[in-house]
């Protein structure tokens, strides 16, 4: 939409959206009667919802863009980063929120152990422990909060990045503005700055240190930190392959 109208024709978009993704999210609740039974979720989609768009629009904007991509991805990412404290430390508190995921894992966890104790007459203690609503809780807490300004700045990268191919696959790009058409970034064109392996170095040093010292907070950004970079250099790897591949 930006590439095809503009920035006017993109922020109205952006808004129409989220409007209308709420109005149904809302709708849907109200029919359900869930009001303080699953519409406690209700606000935290919204907050998704808000955050993936405002990403979108970030990365899209005019006066943003006189920074690289990459640090306009950087940016974004950390934003949101900083914007999910308060949700998160909001959820924390929210006894309706935590009893619904405890509800929840419960019904997870008695569904994994019928599965997996379907073949079996006697039930492994081991299995059970595994599979309880307290383990399955702790391994998802473990695994989101390493992960998820990782998957955010997927979710974003990728997203901007699939617009942009749309937008040329029906040369819409180049008639909307034939003399300065947009560029697509190429994944030979991917380079990181020398000094990018200093923050993947601390990064991966905490997380080892985490292993033996509980660095709470800290191991979370470090695990979210590496996952990025390490996509990076994975990428730009991938790139350095493909060049070579063409000379045999």
């Amino acid at each position: 939409m930006f590439i095809r109208q503009g920035e006017k024709y993109f922020t109205a978009s952006i808004l129409v959206t989220f409007i209308a993704i709420a109005l149904i999210k809302f709708i849907r609740i109200e029919l359900a009667h869930m009001e303080g039974g699953l519409g406690v979720f209700f606000p935290l989609e919204l907050a998704i919802l808000t955050a993936f768009l405002a990403g979108i629009y970030l990365i899209n904007y005019e006066k943003f863009k006189k920074f690289n991509i990459l640090i306009r991805l950087f940016i974004i990412t950390a934003g949101f980063g900083l914007a999910s404290i308060p949700v998160i430390l909001a959820l924390r508190v929210n006894e309706n929120f935590l009893a619904q995921m405890n509800d929840l894992f419960s019904v997870l966890s008695s569904s994994l152990q019928k599965v997996f104790s379907s073949n079996s007459s006697t039930e492994i203690p081991l299995l059970s422990k595994i599979l309880s609503p307290e383990a399955l809780k702790k391994t998802t807490k473990a695994v989101f909060f390493r992960s998820y300004i990782f998957d955010y700045f997927v979710l974003i990268s990728f997203s901007w990045w699939a617009g942009i191919r749309i937008a040329f696959k029906y040369k819409t790009a180049a008639l909307k503005n034939p003399e300065k058409p947009h560029k697509i970034l190429q994944l030979s064109e991917l380079k990181l700055e020398e000094y990018y392996v200093w923050p993947l170095i601390l990064s991966l040093a905490v997380i080892l240190l985490d292993l033996w010292v509980h660095t709470g907070v800290l191991a979370a950004i470090a695990w979210n930190a590496a996952l990025i970079l390490l996509l990076l250099y994975g990428l730009v790897g991938i790139a350095i392959i493909k060049f070579f591949l063409k000379f045999f």
